[in-house]
């Protein structure tokens, strides 16, 4: 294993500098501290101005960009470094660049340490939403139960990306986080009520039924599909609620219903379908027609012959008053 003598050299190197960083926490010496700061500080100057927000995926190789995704590295390391490390991390969160306090955050989840707690539950309040994202999973990793309270206040005014960080962090929450998880299901936001609708999938299908039932009254529509989808995964007892859910007063239900039956086969799920093609809502009409194309497409693979079931179906569709209905009629 190399020394500290040996690795510290090679922080002044670029291209040996990340795995430096790695080596030298894992190394676990107190006196790496100093020297992974003072080059911390460097690091950060020349990070800042890497535009964060840079549209696509591909990330270029300038030394704006290394320095950027170096910060990590130097908050992985101050946590493996424990006791010593320790007070490092709590001054990244305090910096003025939101990327150092995001890195500071998710790295103190590292340390496992009951002393980040408050430090963490602070920057659930962060102005900026990735410190919020990493201090939301940071103590889901703490798996302190204090921190459920908070989390769920975090979620006033969360879009997906925060949410999915609470409730992941819900998971590893006890008895505490489960019970929040399903207090969501009435939300004010709607993004964190599909997010807790998917949730339900954890608990028995006893409790889950009829939730996903009242799921299905939601005004949203991604709540509402969110809902059929799951309930066209329960078995029997789901198939059942989705033939129900066809003559549900909630056209976005109808619609949604019909979404999660044409993922199913068979002679009842097409007779149920067929007494919604003249449904009043065209969206619902256009849902049926496309669960009917699809089901007729199925099957002509699987029997390898010509499907005219609902040749006069589609072509009475072609002149539907709603353009949703006739676009899928003509696919």
């Amino acid at each position: 294993m190399p020394t500290l003598d040996d690795l510290l050299p090679q922080l002044n190197d670029p291209n040996q500098r990340r795995m430096a960083i790695d080596a030298l926490g894992k190394l676990g010496d107190p006196r790496a501290v100093e020297p992974l700061h003072t080059l911390m500080d460097s690091v950060i100057v020349e990070a800042a101005k890497f535009p964060r927000d840079m549209p696509g995926t591909a990330i270029p190789d300038t030394p704006e960009a290394r320095a950027y995704f170096l910060i990590s590295h130097f908050a992985s390391a101050f946590a493996k470094l424990g006791e010593d490390g320790f007070p490092a991390l709590l001054g990244m969160l305090a910096h003025e660049q939101p990327f150092v306090r995001a890195d500071a955050a998710y790295g103190l989840g590292e340390t496992r340490d009951a002393r980040a707690f408050d430090p963490l539950v602070g920057a659930l309040v962060d102005a900026d939403k990735e410190v919020r994202i990493s201090a939301a999973y940071a103590l889901g990793k703490l798996g302190d139960p204090r921190a459920v309270e908070p989390l769920y206040a975090a979620l006033d005014g969360a879009d997906h990306r925060v949410c999915e960080a609470i409730f992941h962090a819900f998971n590893h929450l006890g008895a505490a986080g489960a019970e929040r998880k399903l207090q969501a299901l009435y939300h004010a936001n709607s993004t964190v009520r599909g997010f807790a609708v998917a949730a339900l999938a954890t608990h028995d299908s006893a409790t889950v039924l009829p939730l996903l039932i009242a799921a299905l009254n939601d005004s949203e529509r991604p709540v509402c599909w969110r809902a059929a989808n799951e309930l066209g995964r329960m078995g029997t007892a789901g198939y059942e609620a989705l033939l129900t859910a066809l003559n549900h007063p909630n056209p976005l239900a109808r619609a949604a219903a019909v979404s999660a039956l044409q993922r199913t086969s068979g002679d009842q799920s097409v007779e149920a379908l067929l007494k919604l093609v003249d449904d009043p809502d065209g969206a619902v009409r256009a849902q049926v027609v496309q669960a009917l194309r699809l089901e007729s497409e199925m099957v002509q693979r699987r029997q390898q012959q010509t499907d005219t079931r609902f040749v006069g179906l589609f072509i009475a569709a072609l002149g539907d008053a709603d353009v949703e209905v006739r676009r899928e009629a003509s696919k």
